[in-house]
């Protein structure tokens, strides 16, 4: 993709809160002779000094608030809205939602849940059926819990559609899950109960065929103004390793162009240039399918989930598998690394 400046007004509400952000955080430490830089934010390529130029010196529109609702905090560390990632500093916001200062550690629900939807290929397998049917089901069941967590009252749900391993597969059955991902997004908009989803993909997408990014880009800007809506985040081609490895790489480029200084690089910042920011780090991780590992997914988002694991198959996770998990988070003590309050008898 051609590096250039992407006009706010088309990007998603999660993508266009971290390029504020990080005007925002760069904005005072540039100087009119800075070398541009550019950055892979969000799956898009820009230019930060373009973007600052057309955007008249970098004055975030309203002040440095992003459509979607999100600020940066101050003129230094970009500090949204968000909940406290493990006690510590705050996480932006975004996505189009106001946020609690702080994550309740004694909640009774997660506000953010993430999902590894294992065990398509196994469910079909087990019916003399080809794997490409126990993805399409699994499609299904994707739709059915976004609405369930949706009516719970649940803002935000993050799944693990492909991962960047997942290539090494049957090249059918890779082209069965890109084909189910096109019908996915092209059925979207027929469903009037969609009308409470707001869609974010996170990942290496620009590797994806154009068609392909078009797709989810558009998929983005259609949801991104949904409101009361639950975020469904679909992770594609991602992987937690190369997130973090590609979010270093562009913190070397600030630095060695002089717009920050290596210890200016803390957790708040580096968050920024991870492709999920926009969200609180998931409260709770589900996965089905019988595997217990996290499988390179969302690795530095998950430092301080409840994990919650189950041998259902995804095709056949329903509602009541839901209840279990969110029975069971129930019953954890969160403390982030601290200590939990003081329980009568303890």
């Amino acid at each position: 993709m051609k590096y250039g400046f992407w006009p706010m007004e088309r990007m998603c509400a999660g993508t266009a809160n971290r390029i504020m952000k990080l005007e925002k955080y760069l904005r005072l430490k540039m100087s009119n002779g800075a070398k541009a830089v550019s950055l892979l934010v969000g799956g898009l390529r820009f230019s930060l000094r373009e973007a600052l130029q057309a955007r008249g010196g970098g004055s975030a529109r309203g002040g440095g608030s992003a459509k979607g609702g999100t600020h940066a905090k101050g003129g230094g560390q970009a500090k949204g809205g968000g909940s406290a990632r493990g006690g510590g500093a705050a996480k932006g916001g975004g996505a189009g939602s106001s946020m609690p200062a702080a994550r309740q550690a004694d909640a009774s629900l997660p506000r953010h849940v993430a999902i590894i939807m294992d065990g398509n290929g196994r469910w079909a397998q087990r019916r003399s059926l080809p794997r490409s049917l126990g993805h399409r089901e699994g499609a299904e069941t994707l739709k059915k819990t976004a609405r369930y967590l949706k009516k719970l009252g649940v803002q935000y749900l993050t799944v693990y559609a492909f991962s960047t391993e997942n290539w090494t597969r049957p090249k059918e059955e890779v082209n069965s899950i890109i084909g189910l991902m096109r019908n996915y997004i092209a059925a979207f908009d027929r469903d009037p109960e969609n009308d409470q989803i707001r869609v974010r993909f996170i990942g290496n997408i620009e590797a994806l065929e154009p068609s392909i990014q078009k797709s989810f880009h558009d998929i983005e800007l259609k949801t991104r103004d949904n409101e009361d809506a639950i975020v469904l985040t679909i992770a594609f081609n991602y992987g937690g390793r190369s997130d973090i490895a590609r979010a270093a790489r562009e913190a070397a480029k600030l630095a060695t162009a002089g717009l920050i200084k290596p210890e200016d690089i803390d957790e708040d910042m580096f968050s920024l240039l991870l492709n999920v920011d926009g969200v609180p780090d998931p409260d709770l991780l589900i996965r089905s399918g019988a595997e217990k590992r996290v499988s390179n997914f969302l690795l530095w988002e998950i430092a301080y989930s409840e994990m919650w694991f189950t041998d259902t198959l995804w095709p056949d996770f329903s509602d009541k598998d839901i209840d279990n998990a969110l029975a069971a988070y129930r019953k954890r003590r969160r403390k982030f690394g601290g200590v939990a309050d003081a329980i009568e008898g303890d």
